[in-house]
């Protein structure tokens, strides 16, 4: 791989710098998508719901890695595709059913609303918390 030199673009290359440059590539790719995937998972459900098409994006780009590694690599980058994969794809299924609070009343709200529109919210008032007087 080191000793066949070709010329490109008024460059003198050998195999072996292109393997090394794929290699770099790559592990700079793991590294953004790491970044990425943090950051994401740090954000609050509300902009996260309004970002589901990266999330997505990212799940489905990591799945497209999984098949590739399984058609031109070995057990060990496969594994760890596959993991990742399946991550990313739990977190962009959970992404769009996070409710905007963490509280049971806000959790209920977010099911009506979806189910049954904002008039069961308003009729019911689901959503407000009331203390007990006593």
């Amino acid at each position: 791989m080191r000793s066949i030199r070709f010329d490109v673009q008024g460059f003198s290359r050998t195999y072996w710098d292109v393997f090394q440059a794929a290699g770099f590539s790559v592990g700079i790719f793991y590294l953004f998508t790491a970044v990425l995937a943090w950051q994401l998972g740090s954000l609050p459900a509300k902009a996260l719901a309004g970002m589901r098409v990266v999330v997505w994006a990212l799940a489905v780009c990591f799945a497209a890695i999984t098949v590739v590694s399984w058609k031109y690599l070995f057990m060990l980058p496969i594994v760890f595709s596959a993991v990742i994969t399946s991550c990313l794809t739990a977190a962009a299924w959970r992404s769009g059913s996070r409710c905007e609070a963490g509280d049971i009343t806000e959790e209920a709200s977010c099911y009506y609303k979806r189910r049954k529109g904002n008039t069961l919210k308003r009729r019911f008032h689901i959503g407000e918390f009331h203390k007990p007087t006593g």
